[in-house]
């Protein structure tokens, strides 16, 4: 956070290189498009993303979390597509859902 010099706090005008020293602390200290942001910790107990969510550049989430299952074998059985995955409907007890196909670093999360 800059610092900054206020008439008010001084109680007395502010010299040229207050002033020159204030404008430098605001420019030294901004963000500007293109910067990348450095938050420090997000803490709390839910992230809330209506999209995909990029974790460190390297870990892609999504969810659905509305999967209904279906078809009796697994080529008629839904696909599972999102990394996290909450089956929330099935009809009987023969349905079923199926894996995503394997790739590199893939992770799926499932709640039934």
């Amino acid at each position: 956070m800059s610092t900054i010099t206020l008439r008010s706090v001084k109680g007395s005008p502010l010299t040229n290189t207050e002033v020159d020293n204030n404008f430098t602390n605001l420019n030294t200290d901004k963000y500007q498009s293109g910067d990348n942001v450095s938050a420090g910790t997000i803490s709390g107990s839910t992230i809330t993303a209506t999209s995909t969510l990029t974790v460190g550049g390297g870990s892609i989430l999504s969810q659905d979390a509305s999967v209904t299952a279906a078809g009796a074998n697994q080529g008629a059985a839904t696909a599972l597509t999102k990394t996290y995955n909450i089956v929330d409907t099935a009809a009987s007890a023969d349905l079923g859902i199926k894996l995503p196909d394997v790739a590199a670093g893939l992770e799926a999360f499932i709640l039934n």
